[in-house]
């Protein structure tokens, strides 16, 4: 199964794990976690989320709470592309260290950082870029308290690519955002660490 978001949606947001097990498809980056009803979809063997469904019940989460429509990205500011590092070209492991950012010297039997990648591991291929295609920069939504949760606006963009979401507002303050979206999707967003979140 492909690690991107359109498995729920269509869209080429990276994500870095899709498993299924439980009865769901679940989806994360580590700070946005939505689950589906499984569809036929088999299951991936293994559970590498063994605390997804206990923290839908720890947060109470109830999808018939989730009523207030998600705000729209708003104003956006460009940043440098984190996927390719702000080098506008896909990256790949790299092929003298094998992605490992050490190489080991036959002359002085020594390891060092790779010269070849500047101990990074990556290196450019010739592929542009899929998150920014090859601009070296992509468009971030500001930051916004949603529902008394400060979130970042990378993952409100995230958000975004999920079809009418809903979220809900009467949550206590500074725990994680709920959300709903079209398909059954439900969803559980990390807000920032701040020392108070004010209501808008």
């Amino acid at each position: 199964m492909r690690n991107h978001f359109d498995d729920f949606t269509g869209d080429d947001t990276p994500v870095n794990k899709v498993v299924v097990y439980g009865g769901y498809v679940w989806a994360t980056n580590l700070h946005v976690l939505i689950r589906r009803p499984q569809d036929g979809e088999p299951e991936t063997g293994r559970n590498v989320f063994p605390n997804a469904d206990k923290l839908f019940r720890k947060h109470g989460f109830q999808r018939g709470r989730c009523v207030e429509k998600f705000p729209p990205n708003g104003e956006m500011a460009a940043e440098d592309c984190e996927s390719c590092r702000a080098t506008g070209r896909e990256l790949v492991d790299c092929d003298a260290c094998r992605g490992g950012g050490e190489c080991f010297c036959d002359s002085c039997d020594n390891g060092h950082s790779c010269g070849h990648c500047a101990g990074t591991g990556k290196t450019r291929s010739p592929e542009r870029c899929r998150v920014c295609k090859g601009q070296r920069k992509v468009a971030i939504p500001a930051d916004r308290d949603i529902g008394g949760k400060l979130i970042a606006g990378k993952y409100i963009k995230l958000i975004n690519t999920l079809k009418d979401v809903r979220f809900r507002s009467d949550g206590d303050k500074g725990t994680v955002l709920h959300f709903v979206a079209a398909g059954d999707v439900e969803g559980l967003s990390m807000p920032m660490r701040t020392e108070e979140v004010k209501d808008v």
